[in-house]
């Protein structure tokens, strides 16, 4: 595991404002466990926006992450329906696809305020494809297959306030 930090200095104080590692990871339980150990420390208006190919573990991250919130549904795809929302849990889970928005004219975005933006944590899979779109203060994971079964890396970083605190808990948690 590497970690890059990055500080801005604001008057006599210095702020993270940028945060990154990546690692390996073997096998589906293995990802659940990344996806359990982010759940556990997400914050309110935690945004976690997800890249990577078909099969790269998306998914099953996202049943982990919904795991650390003590969610009891069952997490599946939201993939036709755009969104799925999970309640059961600690914080409001909004769990997001935009799979099929590659095949459409990317038009207004503005319904995604209330789960980019709200009093719950959103996960979007697929999240290129949010283009400007994208909040500033973020959690970004890419998932990127291995020629060797069952390996990924894993690239995470964060992007403002909220993104790097929840960033550093996550080291905090998954170190332990």
């Amino acid at each position: 595991m590497t970690e890059s930090i990055t500080m801005r200095t604001e008057g006599q104080k210095e702020r993270v404002t940028q945060r990154g590692l990546t690692l390996w990871l073997t096998g589906a339980e293995e990802t659940m466990r990344l996806g359990r150990s982010f759940g556990n420390v997400a914050a309110r208006g935690s945004v976690l926006l997800m890249r990577g190919g078909l099969g790269a573990g998306k998914t099953t991250f996202v049943r982990g992450f919904a795991e650390g919130l003590d969610c009891r549904e069952d997490v599946q795809s939201p993939t036709f329906t755009y969104v799925l929302e999970y309640l059961s849990g600690r914080l409001p889970l909004y769990h997001l696809d935009l799979y099929r928005l590659a095949d459409e004219a990317v038009g207004e975005l503005d319904w995604l305020d209330e789960y980019l933006f709200g009093e719950g944590v959103a996960v979007v899979e697929w999240s290129e494809y949010l283009g400007g779109y994208a909040p500033e203060d973020a959690l970004f994971i890419h998932f990127m297959a291995s020629e060797e079964r069952d390996r990924r890396l894993v690239t995470i970083s964060a992007a403002g306030h909220t993104a790097c605190e929840v960033f550093a808990a996550w080291v905090s948690e998954w170190s332990s």
